[in-house]
């Protein structure tokens, strides 16, 4: 229960002053705490007074929490963890460490407004480039984190709503995969490469990069030419003692992405020679790493890819290209969309045709041709 009241007093000159305190409980630690703020005129006093208690009856918030959003988003990624699936988990946390945390993660939870998360998260993170998708996910992921607050009363409104933010609307692209003569030329543009074998690899499998990065020797038979995809490498939260990220493999994006694909020779003999460089051939190493052996990050891998894309002088690609070059030249090949969606790992084949659909499209003007081909009349 909330308590208020009002008191006289004199200052150091003889002036009276009016003192008012407003008692309450806070709702984050159940201790009684208090607020009191001094004013000339006892009008100004009781509408303070006042304004607190009406801000109670209408929100039930009696005081914005000082707690810091570090503080706050550790419990909250903990209850995150125990009642979301390890992959939604593990894509909240790496929203929170990547984006949120470093920019206003010492910032008291009452503290944190729409301007200030326009200023250090939106902002910044469109000035990087990043796509309107992964802006708009880290400002979800905050929404989340801080609509637990207001829950929990600690906070009246929430500050990452999207409607009291400004987005840069970029533009709608078509997903874009390279035609055959540009992947002769990307592949061209690797010859000296250090990650070669594992563009190579992406080319020609289709996998997602979070898949191959997680990609143990124990899911490569090179003998029968197939490839497990059994999970995908995820970035944890950082050590406190050490500062380093965390890594794991976790689940892929869904459980039809669990799967087998078969590969070509030439990429088998590629992994080949790839593992006998190895240094660590352990079964359970991963078959991708750093050059000082440790689990590759997708932005350092992003990057190379631009400089490697730029080189061969193909515009307009991302790293997920070399995914869609994969499925357009098998489709392309007349390769059933059936198998394609399986050895894509999409969820449904409906999901490949509606991705696909200009490549299909393609396709059943030139069957119509082929049929006038052979049949005349």
């Amino acid at each position: 229960m909330a308590n208020s009241y009002i008191k006289t007093r004199k200052d150091r000159k003889g002036r009276t002053r009016y003192l008012a305190t407003f008692v309450s409980k806070d709702p984050s630690t159940g201790r009684r705490t208090t607020e009191s703020k001094t004013f000339d005129k006892r009008g100004d006093a009781d509408r303070w007074r006042r304004d607190l208690i009406s801000r109670v009856e209408k929100t039930g918030v009696a005081r914005l929490s000082t707690r810091k959003l570090n503080s706050f988003s550790k419990d909250w990624l903990a209850m995150i963890d125990a009642k979301k699936k390890p992959t939604t988990a593990t894509s909240y946390r790496e929203m929170m460490n990547f984006y949120i945390l470093d920019a206003i993660g010492e910032t008291p939870l009452s503290k944190i407004t729409p301007s200030l998360v326009q200023k250090k998260i939106v902002d910044p993170m469109e000035k990087r480039g990043l796509s309107e998708t992964t802006v708009r996910y880290a400002v979800t992921v905050l929404r989340i984190c801080l609509g637990e607050a207001v829950k929990k009363r600690l906070l009246i409104e929430n500050a990452a709503s999207a409607k009291r933010l400004n987005f840069a609307e970029g533009e709608v692209h078509e997903r874009r995969s390279m035609d055959p003569e540009e992947a002769q030329r990307f592949v061209e543009a690797l010859a000296s490469d250090p990650f070669r074998v594992l563009y190579l690899f992406l080319l020609m499998t289709g996998a997602r990069p979070s898949e191959a990065f997680g990609l143990r020797w124990r899911n490569v038979d090179l003998d029968a030419r197939v490839i497990q995809i059994e999970g995908a490498l995820r970035w944890t939260g950082k050590d406190p003692e050490t500062g380093k990220r965390g890594w794991t493999v976790g689940d892929t994006k869904t459980k039809k992405s669990k799967r087998s694909i078969t590969i070509g020779v030439p990429l088998a003999a590629e992994l080949r020679k790839h593992r006998l460089a190895a240094a660590d051939k352990d079964p359970d190493a991963l078959v991708f790493v750093s050059r000082d052996g440790t689990p590759l990050d997708r932005n350092n891998i992003r990057q190379r890819f631009n400089r490697i894309a730029k080189r061969a002088e193909i515009d307009g690609v991302t790293l997920y290209s070399l995914r869609h070059t994969f499925a357009t030249l098998q489709l392309d090949q007349g390769v059933p969309v059936k198998v394609v969606s399986e050895r894509l790992g999409h969820k449904s084949v409906t999901f490949t045709i509606d991705t696909y659909v200009h490549v299909l499209d393609e396709q059943n003007e030139a069957a119509a041709e082929t049929l006038d081909a052979v049949v005349a009349f």
